[in-house]
């Protein structure tokens, strides 16, 4: 896994602080190698076969409210 997302990240640099932390996996992305998160498995140490399905998925939250908007309450 490690060597996939160098590769990814060499190509595309900006994904560099978006992915890792200290090279290790950033806390706010999860990677999955057929369907585990590699978290469980070897972290970046997993191995990823020729033909294996990686999926890089971003954590989701919150966001901020601008002035003038509500939650719809009331």
């Amino acid at each position: 896994m490690r060597e996939l997302l160098h590769d990814l990240m060499s190509r595309f640099p900006a994904l560099r602080g978006q992915l890792l932390e200290s090279d290790e996996l950033a806390p706010f992305v999860n990677v999955y190698v057929e369907g585990e998160d590699v978290r469980t498995r070897q972290g970046l140490d997993t191995p990823v076969d020729e033909g294996s399905q990686v999926v890089l998925l971003p954590a989701m939250a919150g966001g901020a409210m601008s002035r003038g908007q509500s939650l719809g309450r009331g």
